[in-house]
């Protein structure tokens, strides 16, 4: 939509009825707009759902050209992962607090888990193996895998577990791993 209306186009007919050149014209044109406007890594996603209407629609146009006009992509940052020295404070200090944020910690920590997977996970998705856990992370999707965990970060979980069972929660393999809402139980 919002290419129709930098390009002054009012309904995706319009768009079938242009020429191949008219199209290009108006991809090169959009692309560079986009180059000015948004982050050189979201270029390629603006793009893709144009291409997308173009392929759905057989409208022939060269995708190639378009994409050597993208900008080149930047890395986030330049961070660097957190140091062994840095968890374990991390770790320290929610240890006699928060044994959540503790067990949380460790999970991020051990495993590779992004943190966007952590609300995700289930108990279900845990399963015990010799002395560690077997994370099945984003379960039923494409993007599924498995991890594991260490030792220390088993043991971070079941205390976390443990903790909400003492608080009268009923815990099922649906349940979430980690509570993010908390309530009085």
């Amino acid at each position: 939509d919002k290419f129709c209306q930098f390009r002054k186009i009012h309904t995706y007919d319009d768009i079938l009825r242009c020429s191949r050149d008219q199209i290009m014209t108006h991809l090169r044109e959009w692309t560079r707009f986009s180059k000015e406007r948004h982050h050189p890594n979201s270029v390629r996603m603006i793009l893709a759902p144009i291409f997308l209407f173009l392929d759905a629609n057989e409208i022939e146009h060269n995708r190639r050209t378009i994409v050597k006009m993208f900008p080149k992509r930047r890395k986030f940052t330049n961070a660097e992962g957190y140091k062994l020295d840095q968890i374990q404070t991390m770790i320290r200090f929610w240890d006699n607090k928060s044994p959540r944020n503790k067990a949380i910690t460790l999970t991020l920590a051990t495993t590779g888990v992004r943190e966007g997977a952590i609300p995700l996970l289930k108990v279900g998705d845990v399963t015990p193996i010799e002395d560690c856990f077997m994370f099945v992370v984003y379960r039923g999707e494409d993007e599924e895998y498995v991890t594991f965990c260490t030792p220390e970060t088993r043991i971070a979980i079941e205390e976390y577990l443990e903790t909400r069972q003492n608080k009268g929660e009923k815990i099922t393999d649906a349940s979430p791993l980690f509570i993010w809402n908390y309530r009085k139980i």
